[in-house]
Order: structure tokens, then C-alpha cells, then sequence
């Protein structure tokens, strides 16, 4: 009985301008459904450790440079594939992965 809104870019950056923000509010919203009996306390801890988490694997692959990597394996791949079908030339418009999703 849930309900799910996806966010665009400029929603979510407003809404959340850094991972701190992100897990902030995800433990206080959290908390206030404990609060109003919503949610147990024991699935409250793991939202807030899975939000916790997210937000580290977003700054280890920031810091690896995981994005930029994983976008070019994509190229590559995609581009094989494509070549393969018989496409003469393949040609991407990518936005490279966003400085902002690092910032922080």
C-alpha cells in the first residue's frame, strides 16, 4: 500500500543537494513514521542502513571513477553490438555522468 513519485535530475537535486541531506532526511522521515506507528523500529534501522550505504557506494564509485568508467564500457559495448548489426557508424550523445552527483 505504498506509493512511489519518481524524482527528475532537477527535483531530486533540489530535494537532496548532497548524500548528508539524502540520509538526513530519509532517518528523519523514518523516525516520524515510528513515531505515528507506520513503521517498526527494526525496519526504520534498515532503511536508514540502506540509505547510509547507498550514499557510500555513490562516494566510492565517485572517488574510483566508477561513472565515467562504466559509461565507456556501455560505448564500447553498445557500439560492437550496433557495428555488428550492420549499422555503418555508430555515434553517441551521452551526458558524461554529473560533477553535482560527487559533489558531496
Amino acid at each position: 500500500m505504498g506509493r512511489e513519485t519518481p524524482f527528475d535530475k532537477a527535483q531530486f537535486t533540489s530535494e537532496y543537494p548532497s548524500s548528508d541531506t539524502y540520509t538526513e532526511k530519509v532517518a528523519q522521515v523514518a523516525d516520524r513514521l515510528v513515531k505515528a506507528r507506520w513503521l517498526t523500529e527494526s525496519d526504520a534501522k534498515k532503511i536508514k542502513q540502506e540509505a547510509q550505504a547507498r550514499a557510500e557506494i555513490v562516494a566510492t564509485a565517485c572517488q574510483k571513477g566508477i561513472f565515467t568508467e562504466a559509461q565507456a564500457n556501455a560505448e564500447s559495448a553498445l557500439r560492437a553490438f550496433l557495428l555488428n548489426l550492420g549499422f555503418k557508424h555508430v555515434t553517441f550523445i551521452a551526458t558524461p555522468p554529473d560533477a553535482e552527483a560527487c559533489a558531496a
